[in-house]
């Protein structure tokens, strides 16, 4: 019997699952004659099929239990208001909310969104904005990872982390890896048009139609659209103008700093009135230079002998006469 089961374990450490279920028929667990399994080999064989299963889950990277396998990102900052469309439910994003992979993000009239994700990418939605995650896979270490958003509606600033990262839009894909850009889409007399303005970095951008061939490489400060089913332009310098009403349309800083404000303390020294108080500026802390001191006087004539120095004294008379006092120096030898 113990010559059985040490086969069995050995055959169940490398064999697959179906191998450990058809020796398990050959071999009873039930009876009490000889040829039975005992409650201690039972025990061994529960024990190496647990084993087996953790091996499985770790070598196929299966999340480990209550750990979203979705959990892409989440919500860093918000203006106003936004919802994430998940499923088929809609749910009020809220700071430090989670994203996961298929969400749809969306942001309301004068709105913002700031989403970080496990890359290190941190993306800004403006206002009246719309972005699904489409695909996301995160590689640790050095192997590459790849992101895809589609923004349906609206502008998009982009501040690339580790992975590969494309924007797909109605007309247009943008490809960048660690690069910082804005991407927004409209329509123009009814015509769906995206556009790409790069604040840092470069970015690739091609037509989403497969048909109309040609890349754009686009460096700081540059910029181009293209137009649903039409070639895209060639690249050129993005307008101050432009760039300003895109930076500000996808802007959200954090909570700024308190501004300073004037201390109002009551007095307690001697004298004070009750009820009464002062006002009292912070004033800003002030580097305090080295302050050099005045060289000293070299070559000076030594004074003559007897040289008289006259200091006019005005002490008040009934008319108001000056005194004239003459005080001689001594010689300065």
């Amino acid at each position: 019997m113990k010559e059985q089961e040490d086969m069995l374990i050995h055959q169940c450490c490398h064999s697959g699952l179906s191998r450990i279920i058809f020796l398990s028929k050959r071999f009873p667990t039930s009876g009490n004659d000889g040829g039975s399994l005992t409650s201690k080999f039972i025990a061994k064989l529960v024990y190496v099929l647990l084993f087996l299963l953790a091996f499985v889950l770790i070598s196929t990277g299966q999340p480990a239990a209550g750990y979203a396998e979705d959990d892409v990102g989440i919500v860093a900052a918000l203006k106003g208001k936004a919802e994430i469309q998940r499923e088929n439910r809609k749910i009020e994003a809220a700071v430090k909310g989670s994203i996961l992979l298929k969400d749809t993000v969306q942001t309301k009239a004068a709105s913002r969104a700031k989403m970080l994700f496990r890359d290190d990418s941190i993306l800004t939605l403006g206002e009246n904005s719309r972005l699904v995650i489409k695909d996301y896979l995160y590689a640790e270490g050095r192997k590459k990872g790849k992101t895809v958003f589609n923004l349906m509606d609206g502008k998009l600033r982009s501040l690339v982390g580790n992975n590969e990262f494309e924007v797909h839009t109605p007309t247009v894909v943008v490809a960048a890896r660690g690069t910082y850009f804005i991407t927004w889409t409209e329509l123009e007399e009814g015509v769906p048009v995206s556009g790409v303005a790069v604040i840092e970095g470069l970015v690739e951008m091609w037509s989403i139609n497969p048909a109309i061939k040609g890349v754009v490489k686009l460096e700081r400060g540059m910029m181009s659209k293209g137009a649903m089913n039409k070639a895209l332009t060639p690249a050129m310098p993005a307008p101050a103008a432009l760039m300003k009403e895109l930076i500000e349309a996808t802007e959200l800083q954090g909570t700024p700093e308190a501004e300073k404000k004037p201390v109002i303390e009551d007095r307690k020294g001697a004298g004070a009135q009750p009820g009464v108080t002062s006002l009292k500026e912070e004033a800003p802390s002030v580097r305090r230079e080295a302050i050099p001191l005045t060289p000293p006087i070299i070559n000076q004539e030594k004074p003559r002998k007897d040289t008289p120095v006259h200091i006019h004294v005005p002490i008040p008379q009934p008319q108001d006469t000056p005194v004239n006092i003459i005080i001689p120096i001594p010689d300065g030898t």
